[in-house]
């Protein structure tokens, strides 16, 4: 239970930090559509040589929340089951686009990707 507190405490705190990220502002000013860039886009992602930090949190966090992690705290209580529930929902989102990106497969409609192909 209490990995799973921490990571979850850490990626609401990340989440809320990102907002405020100095490199994550840049990119935004210079690509509006990078929030639909897959993850691994973005953590590749540098200004200066100063990195998106509080999405590599985000990401390390989500590594350490492992099925054994998640089947633990879903038993602990519901609202923690509805709470992961939503979090596999997200996680597994993020994989289906990063393998996609990998594999070279084309970009769902409204990314950066598929909108400078149509340009």
């Amino acid at each position: 239970m209490l990995a799973y507190t921490h990571a979850r405490i850490t990626l609401k705190g990340e989440l809320r930090r990102l907002s405020g990220d100095q490199s994550w502002q840049s990119l935004l000013a210079n690509n509006p559509t990078a929030t639909n860039w897959p993850l691994s886009k973005l953590l590749d992602y540098a200004v200066d040589g100063r990195r998106i930090e509080p999405l590599h949190r985000v990401a390390a966090e989500f590594r350490r929340l492992d099925e054994n992690t998640l089947a633990a705290a879903r038993r602990y209580s519901p609202k923690y089951d509805h709470a992961i529930y939503e979090w596999e929902l997200v996680r597994t989102a993020l994989r289906t686009l990063n393998e996609k990106t990998r594999r070279g497969l084309p970009s769902p409609p409204g990314t950066s990707e598929e909108e400078e192909r149509r340009a």
